[in-house]
C-alpha cells in the first residue's frame, strides 16, 4: 500500500500532466519550465514507485514541448537525453514505451539538437527495434520516420539537413530487412488492423527512399533477387513488400528497372498466396501513381491494360488495387488537349473498360464497407471519363444509357437489401453523371436533361434530403446546358435552397454554395429574377460563426 505522500506526489504528477495539454509554449515562464522537468527528472531518476515513474514520464513527455531553453543549453540538454536512455532501460514495458515516445517527439521539435546524441540514439533504436517488445519497436521506428520525415520535407525545401539517415541507412536496411524476412503471417492475420514492425518498417523505407543515396536501392535489389523466387510465401511477400516502399523515388536505378518488372508483377497477381498477389497488385497501383510514363511502350501497356482487366475478377483487396490502377493511369497519361491530341493510351479499351467497370460494381457483395468495390469501379469509371480523350466520347455517350439505367434501378428499394447500400450507389452514380456531363463528353439536350434531373430529384425526394454528388450532378447538367437548363431552375433552386440552410452538415452547405457558384454561371443574366432567393441564405452563412 502506498504511504500518504506517495499518493499525493503521484496525484500531484498526474495534475501536472493534464495541465500540459491545455496550455501552449507561451503561457509558461522559462522558470516554470525548469521547475517542472526539474522535479519530473528528480522523480524518474530517484523514485522506486513504479506508478509514479510511469506518470512521471508521461508528464515529461507532455513537457518537452515547452523545453526549448533547456535544448539550449548543452548541459542541460544532455542531462534530459539522459534521463530519457535511462528510462528506456527500465524493465517496465509502459516506461520504455513512453521513453522511446519522448525521442519521437524530440524528434519531431529539436531536429537539430540531436546531432550530440545520434550515434548514441541509433545504438538504442537499433537494440530495441530487434530485441525489444513490438509495442517499443514500433515507437523505435517512428523515430526514424519523424527524423526521415524533417529530412525529406529539408531537401524539397532547399534547406540544410545533418544527413542522418544517410549515415544510419544500412544499419536501419538491415533491421528492415530482418522485420521483412522473419515476419509471422499468421499473427499478422490476426492482429491485420494494428500497427506492427513490418508495417512500421515498410513507412521507414518509403521515406529512406527519399533521402538517402543510391546504395539503399541496391540493397533492396538485392533483396528482390535473394527472395522473389522463394518457395517460402513471406519471402515473396517481402521482396514485393520492399519494392514497392521505394517505388516513391525518383532515383534513376528505379526507373530503369521498372519496365522490366511489371511483366513479373503482372504475373505474380496469379501467385498461389493471396498474399503476394495483393501486395504485387499494391507495387503496380505505385508504379501507376509514380511512374506511369514508365508504360509509354505500346506493347508493354497493352499487356498491363489486358492483365488489369482480366484480374478484375479476382479477390477484393487485388481488384480495388487495380482499380486504383486505371485511375492513375488515366489521370497521368491523359492526352494533351491544349496542343491538339485527340487520342490516348486508353482509347481502344474505352468500351471494354467502362464495360467491365459498371458489372463489377453491380457484382454479389462489391459494397463492403472494410473492401468497397463498388466505390473504386465507380471512383475509375469518373477517371477515365474525366481525363477521357476527344475519340472516346462516341463510346461514353454510348455508354451513358447504361449509367441512366443503374441510377435508375437505385430508386427501387427493392434492388438493395440496405438502405444504406442504396443511397452509396446513387452517391456513386451521381458522380459518374457529373463525369459525363463536364466537358460535353456526352451530349445532352434539355429533354435528357430533365429526365436526368428527374432521377436526381427522386432521390432527394426519397431521402428526405440532398446529398453532395446529387447536388454536383445538377449543377454540372446545368454547366454542360447553359442557358438550355431555365426550364429546370426554379425547380432545382428549391433544393439548392434547402442545402444553403444546412449550417450544420458544412459539407452539404459547402458543396450547395458551389452548386449555386455553378448555376448562376451557366446562367448569367438569366439568374437575375432567381438571385434573390441565393443571395439572403448565403449572407445568413456568412453570419455563422467558424463554418467556412
Amino acid at each position: 500500500m502506498k504511504s500518504p505522500e506517495s499518493e499525493v506526489k503521484n496525484s500531484s504528477i498526474v495534475t501536472i500532466g493534464y495541465i500540459s495539454q491545455e496550455l501552449s509554449p507561451g503561457h509558461l515562464s522559462v522558470e516554470q519550465v525548469d521547475g517542472v522537468i526539474t522535479s519530473l527528472i528528480e522523480n524518474l531518476t530517484q523514485e522506486t514507485d513504479i506508478e509514479i515513474i510511469s506518470n512521471a514520464i508521461v508528464a515529461f513527455l507532455n513537457y518537452l514541448l515547452f523545453a526549448k531553453k533547456n535544448f539550449e543549453i548543452p548541459n542541460e540538454k544532455n542531462i534530459i537525453f539522459q534521463v530519457i536512455f535511462s528510462c528506456l532501460e527500465h524493465p517496465s514495458l509502459e516506461i520504455r514505451v513512453y521513453a522511446m515516445q519522448c525521442l519521437v517527439e524530440i524528434s519531431r521539435i529539436y531536429y537539430d539538437h540531436l546531432q550530440t546524441h545520434i550515434d548514441v540514439i541509433l545504438r538504442l533504436t537499433e537494440d530495441h527495434m530487434l530485441k525489444d517488445d513490438e509495442r517499443v519497436s514500433v515507437q523505435a521506428y517512428e523515430f526514424w520516420c519523424s527524423v526521415s520525415d524533417e529530412e525529406v520535407n529539408r531537401i524539397k525545401l532547399n534547406q540544410p539537413l545533418h544527413g542522418f539517415c544517410e549515415n544510419a541507412m544500412q544499419r536501419l536496411f538491415n533491421i528492415i530487412q530482418t522485420h521483412f524476412l522473419n515476419r509471422n503471417a499468421e499473427i499478422e492475420r490476426l492482429n491485420e488492423d494494428c500497427w506492427s514492425n513490418v508495417k512500421a518498417a515498410s513507412c521507414l523505407l518509403h521515406n529512406l527512399s527519399l533521402c538517402t543515396g543510391p546504395i539503399l536501392i541496391d540493397n533492396v535489389f538485392q533483396l528482390i533477387r535473394e527472395n522473389l523466387q522463394s518457395e517460402k510465401t513471406k519471402n515473396r511477400d517481402s521482396s514485393l513488400l520492399a519494392y514497392g516502399s521505394v517505388l516513391v523515388t525518383n532515383q534513376p536505378k528505379i526507373k530503369e528497372i521498372i519496365p522490366g518488372s511489371i511483366p513479373t508483377l503482372l504475373t505474380m497477381l496469379n501467385d498461389k498466396s493471396w498474399e503476394v498477389r495483393v501486395t504485387a497488385s499494391w507495387c503496380l497501383k505505385k508504379i501507376t501513381e509514380f511512374h506511369s510514363d514508365c508504360l509509354n511502350n505500346i506493347e508493354l501497356f497493352d499487356q498491363f491494360i489486358s492483365a488489369i482487366i482480366q484480374n478484375l475478377n479476382g479477390m477484393k483487396r487485388v481488384v480495388i488495387q487495380l482499380c486504383d490502377c486505371i485511375h492513375f493511369i488515366a489521370m497521368n497519361l491523359k492526352p494533351d488537349l491544349a496542343n491538339g491530341e485527340t487520342s490516348g493510351c486508353l482509347s481502344k479499351y474505352m468500351g471494354e473498360l467502362l464495360n467491365q467497370l459498371i458489372k463489377l460494381a453491380f457484382t454479389k457483395d462489391a459494397y463492403d464497407p472494410n473492401h468497397n468495390v463498388a466505390l473504386a469501379a465507380f471512383f475509375s469509371m469518373g477517371s477515365i471519363i474525366d481525363y477521357a480523350p476527344i475519340d472516346t466520347y462516341n463510346t461514353i455517350n454510348n455508354f451513358f444509357s447504361d449509367i441512366f439505367s443503374a441510377f435508375q434501378s437505385t430508386l427501387d428499394s427493392k434492388n438493395f437489401q440496405k438502405e444504406e447500400v442504396r443511397y452509396a450507389y446513387q452517391s456513386y452514380i451521381a458522380t459518374v453523371i457529373s463525369a459525363c456531363a463536364v466537358g460535353q463528353k456526352v451530349k445532352i439536350n434539355i429533354q435528357e436533361a430533365a429526365s436526368i434531373y428527374e432521377l436526381l430529384k427522386t432521390s432527394f425526394i426519397q431521402r428526405q434530403s440532398v446529398y453532395e454528388e446529387g447536388l454536383m450532378a445538377c449543377s454540372s447538367l446545368a454547366l454542360a446546358l447553359g442557358q438550355d437548363f431555365e426550364p429546370l431552375v426554379k425547380d432545382f433552386l428549391s433544393y439548392l435552397s434547402y442545402g444553403l440552410l444546412q449550417w450544420q452538415d458544412t459539407s452539404i452547405c459547402r458543396i450547395s454554395i458551389n452548386s449555386a457558384s455553378d448555376l448562376l454561371r451557366a446562367m448569367g443574366p438569366i439568374m437575375n429574377e432567381y438571385i434573390i432567393q441565393i443571395i439572403p441564405k448565403i449572407l445568413d452563412i456568412l453570419e455563422v460563426n467558424n463554418l467556412l
